[in-house]
């Protein structure tokens, strides 16, 4: 039998989720807006937009998470899904736009600064 390259995920043996502890990832999103009109064809709109994640899922695996035993006398680490904030995730953009009516109908936008 070959060697594994690492600690092997054996669906229901080497994860475990304790009951009632995980939370579903999230995201707080504040957006601020100012739009005027140009002339009477036209609208220049600009927004700022700032959104941070929280809650990420993650597998933690320590001394205290056990061991999981496995056929042909085999043992794997087990570890535990739960939430974590150590990671950190933020977005901040600035983003413009202006649509102009003529005969046709023609938008334009763009993303000045974006960051995340």
């Amino acid at each position: 039998m070959r060697p594994t390259r690492g600690n092997p995920t054996v669906p229901g043996l080497t994860a475990v989720i304790p009951e009632g502890s995980l939370k579903s990832p999230n995201v707080k999103e504040y957006t601020v807006g100012f739009g005027s009109a140009i002339g009477s064809r036209g609208v220049a709109k600009i927004d700022f937009i700032y959104r941070d994640w929280d809650d990420f899922n993650a597998t933690r695996t320590d001394l205290t998470t056990g061991v999981a035993p496995y056929q042909f006398g085999l043992v794997f680490d087990k570890g535990v899904i739960e939430n974590t904030n150590k990671l950190d995730r933020k977005y901040e953009a600035v983003q413009s736009s202006t649509t102009t009516a003529s005969r046709s109908l023609s938008s334009r936008a763009a993303d000045i600064r974006g960051r995340g």
